[in-house]
């Protein structure tokens, strides 16, 4: 009764904390006598911290680190979650740690997107789900088929989602004919951008060529057929399908389409992965065609 926890560093006080003793040790024990109560009952408290060697300073063996966001300034310990990744998504800018995946938010609208490096090259990991271009104007959302198709022949951007229900944005379930790629306002977040037909080659190739990259990119759930992938690649490849210029819905499950930034008035260049096999198939597509989009950075 009467007997409280304490911190070894409270008890230790300012005077023992701003020593620096530079040498090596493996493990430091640390025991503190206290005298509670008209009884004088002795309490030990004994702090023990294991260390792999090096020189640390006294307040950093007690674990009282002068940390400087992910890094302690006094030692080499590092605290992941608070790595500086603003300057550079590969590494951190304060203690120079990389990784090769992780997540950025879209400033435009604050969608949350994952990336992975795949090769030299750093591709998002789900499908572009952006209502505005970057400068802040609406993509036209189109939900008839005849409205779309007119759109589509007169060279105007427009945007929808499967069966025009709201869950389809989660599912990535988002379509772009490709008067929106082309657009000079923007599409893809900032840094970011629509691959070109050349980068889509990088990424097939690094992954063994079109026959069996298709099978690395696969997500491992979701398609039909028994058609799911390994997504060795991290690409997670969802079969989404696609709208047709025609306005209509069409390949949800079995087949995922995405478009290159090349093209022309009529047609353009865009990948596409199917249930039935490991391949990926280059595909000249009408631009009228409401597809996927895939970006990678700058």
């Amino acid at each position: 009764k009467g007997i409280r926890a304490v911190s070894p560093a409270s008890i230790l006080g300012s005077k023992l904390i701003g020593l620096k003793p530079e040498i090596p040790y493996d493990t430091i024990h640390l025991t503190l006598a206290v005298m509670l109560g008209k009884d004088k009952l002795n309490i030990f408290i004994q702090f023990r911290q294991t260390i792999k060697g090096g020189n640390m300073s006294f307040k950093c063996k007690i674990g009282l680190h002068s940390w400087k966001g992910c890094k302690c300034s006094d030692c080499d310990k590092i605290r992941d979650e608070q790595h500086d990744w603003s300057k550079n998504f590969e590494k951190c800018s304060i203690c120079g740690i990389t990784r090769n995946s992780g997540s950025f938010i879209d400033d435009r609208d604050n969608n949350i997107y994952n990336w992975v490096k795949i090769g030299d090259q750093i591709w998002m990991c789900e499908n572009l789900k952006a209502s505005t271009f970057l400068n802040g104007d609406e993509i036209p959302y189109i939900s008839k088929g005849d409205e779309w198709n007119r759109a589509g022949g007169s060279g105007q951007p427009a945007m929808s989602y499967y069966g025009h229900e709201p869950v389809s944005i989660k599912n990535s379930r988002v379509y772009y004919n490709w008067h929106a790629i082309n657009d000079s306002r923007f599409i893809a977040p900032r840094g970011w951008h629509v691959p070109t037909d050349e980068e889509w080659s990088t990424l097939i190739n690094y992954l063994g060529g079109d026959k069996v990259a298709g099978i690395k990119m696969k997500s491992k759930k979701g398609w039909d057929g028994n058609g799911n992938g390994t997504n060795e690649s991290g690409f997670n490849a969802t079969p989404t399908g696609y709208r047709t210029f025609l306005g209509s819905f069409d390949e949800i499950g079995t087949k995922a389409f995405w478009w290159s930034s090349t093209g022309n008035s009529s047609d353009a260049w865009g990948r596409v992965v199917k249930y039935n096999t490991a391949q990926v198939v280059r595909e000249y597509a009408i631009v009228n065609h409401g597809f996927s989009i895939r970006c990678v950075k700058d």
